[in-house]
């Protein structure tokens, strides 16, 4: 498939289903409530972001402030966002297979960065799923070992590693 006229814009809640669909396909195991979705884009709408060619979803972003060192739970709602938080952090990331290999996942990190840059954070953080980690190595982050977050990590999966990103 050829991709023409794609974009990222902040997300509305008309693309939260097709986010949830999206979701399912790109993480089959790591599943997530819409609710999920619905109270970060309430919480922090300039972090949740869509990629469309026309009417098709092809990728979306879930992000927002946090605390370094650490990771919200799977499928459970953070209730606020930390009045402390000293990291940027993305909790969701994914693009549809007929989309990868375009360039659509550097140009939507490049956005997050730009955004995380301009809200004055110095870090980015994630948790790398289901053997992305080189995919997110070559976008600048690395491993970062917690020890506190080992039980956390194991409910993202067996491969799940917690990175870091601070030279953006």
């Amino acid at each position: 498939m050829r991709i023409r006229n794609v974009g990222w814009r902040a997300a509305n809640q008309a693309d939260l289903q097709e986010i949830k669909a999206l979701s399912e396909r790109a993480h089959p195991g790591l599943p997530e409530d819409i609710g999920v979705f619905a109270e970060r884009l309430r919480l922090y709408p300039d972090g949740v972001l869509v990629c469309r060619e026309g009417d098709r979803l092809e990728g979306y972003a879930i992000s927002h402030p946090w605390r370094r060192d650490s990771a919200p739970s799977l499928n459970a709602s953070i209730g606020a966002i930390p009045e402390d938080a000293d990291t940027y952090y993305i909790h969701d990331f994914a693009l549809d297979a007929s989309a990868r290999g375009h360039g659509l996942g550097s140009r939507g990190i490049a956005i997050l960065k730009a955004h995380a840059r301009k809200a004055g954070f110095r870090t980015i953080n994630l948790v790398a799923v289901n053997a992305s980690g080189g995919f997110w190595e070559s976008h600048g982050f690395r491993p970062r070992h917690i020890d506190s977050l080992a039980r956390k990590l194991a409910t993202y999966g067996t491969d799940a590693t917690y990175m870091e990103c601070g030279d953006f």
